[in-house]
């Protein structure tokens, strides 16, 4: 099965994360304080990922954040120490 998920994270006083799976209708949101904008769209790559291990399916990711995508298709660095180990993961 092909799934769809669409993720999205913020930074900032409200920071948190989150995906939304088109094919199940799956949904998953956590509050985390004190993580910056990139680090949350990180997370929320990780979360959905984790998520729908293991089940044999295509996971196609979703993103708007242009920055978190191109440093995962290594066109832009990655020039922090945590992100580099939340893209490791």
């Amino acid at each position: 099965m092909e799934l769809s998920a669409y993720v999205d994270g913020s930074g900032g006083d409200n920071s948190g994360y989150g995906y939304f799976v088109k094919e199940t209708g799956e949904s998953f949101h956590e509050k985390k304080a004190g993580i910056t904008n990139n680090q949350a769209e990180y997370l929320a790559i990780i979360s959905a990922l984790e998520r729908l291990d293991g089940q044999n399916n295509t996971i196609t990711i979703f993103s708007d954040s242009k920055n978190t995508v191109s440093q995962l298709n290594h066109e832009f660095a990655i020039n922090s120490e945590t992100l580099r180990e939340l893209a490791r993961k």
